[in-house]
């Protein structure tokens, strides 16, 4: 009887010590850490990964990762981190693309691998909106949630490829980066 019970104690141990699962990423996002991060590394090792587009005689540049996804045939949402030299201000843009129904307004439902869910909700406005959608949609990116674009009372998945998670998580570490050292 003692034997039974020691066993069922050893299981249950076992069993409530598993390791959680955690997401990977590779090395090259985790040398993005902001410790050491300051202009001149954002303008001489960061931008060249970028495709710009400047304007306003140079004083406002806008980049988006060249590693992104383009595919029109799926629902992608890409950012774009617009800079301001001029008074030293930057703003992060949310980009979805032409898949998405109702670009303006739209919300994300997210469901982690313990079974948890939520929503994040994105409606077009000024820049706060925009970071607070995309900050939002990177502390469950980091969790390793998946995502589900709400459209037409159905869920497609999003951002559920390695390459579109990868360059979400990029562009929001390189604006954190940027912010810090304007």
């Amino acid at each position: 009887m003692h034997f039974r019970a020691l066993a069922i104690f050893i299981l249950v141990i076992t069993f409530s010590c598993q390791k959680q699962k955690t997401p990977k990423f590779d090395q090259e996002i985790i040398d993005l850490k902001l410790t050491n991060y300051n202009l001149n590394y954002f303008k001489f090792n960061r931008i060249p990964s970028y495709d710009r587009d400047t304007f306003e005689n140079r004083m406002k540049l806008a980049l988006r990762l060249k590693e992104r996804v383009l595919d029109q045939s799926r629902p992608i949402i890409n950012l774009c981190i617009l800079i301001d030299w001029k008074y030293k201000q930057s703003e992060i843009i949310v980009e979805p693309n032409a898949y998405i129904k109702h670009p303006d307004e739209f919300e994300l439902l997210w469901r982690d691998y313990e079974g948890i869910r939520g929503l994040i909700f994105f409606e077009q406005g000024d820049r706060k909106k925009h970071l607070e959608f995309a900050a939002q949609v990177l502390d469950q990116l980091e969790r390793g949630c998946e995502f589900y674009l709400k459209q037409d009372s159905e869920y497609i998945p999003i951002l559920a490829d390695t390459t579109s998670r990868k360059a979400f998580h990029i562009t929001m570490l390189d604006y954190y980066g940027l912010l810090k050292s304007l």
